[in-house]
């Protein structure tokens, strides 16, 4: 995964047909452009990278657009990846849900141990 498609598809390229290829729109969408228009965000987004699997969201461009923004790539079969979730606090529970609800289907943290404890406690 990552920002330059064309790098993107290089690698898959060679990795073959099986490779799972992510996008991650970060260089140029920013929270207050998915709030303000989160469908031409997701529009831009496939049109951008029309083969990818998985869809990278930074976690305020993904809460700022919402199910606005995360509707379009779903419906397009896009699988949504969150990221990053930094340490946890009482209200990761929460959080974890909603994104859960939004259709995010993996959640990327830098705080593996702390998410893990949740389940645990």
């Amino acid at each position: 995964s990552g920002l330059d498609w064309s790098a993107v598809r290089l690698i898959g390229d060679a990795a073959g047909p099986a490779a799972l290829l992510g996008y991650d729109p970060c260089g140029w969408l920013a929270p207050t452009d998915a709030a303000s228009d989160p469908a031409g965000a997701a529009a831009e987004i496939l049109l951008r990278a029309p083969e990818a699997r998985w869809v990278y969201l930074a976690l305020p461009v993904l809460l700022a657009g919402g199910r606005k923004l995360v509707a379009p790539l779903l419906q397009a079969g896009r699988r949504i990846d969150a990221w990053t979730l930094e340490g946890v606090d009482d209200d990761t529970p929460r959080l974890i849900e909603r994104l859960f609800d939004l259709g995010v289907e993996q959640v990327t943290t830098d705080d593996p141990a702390g998410v893990l404890a949740l389940e645990t406690a």
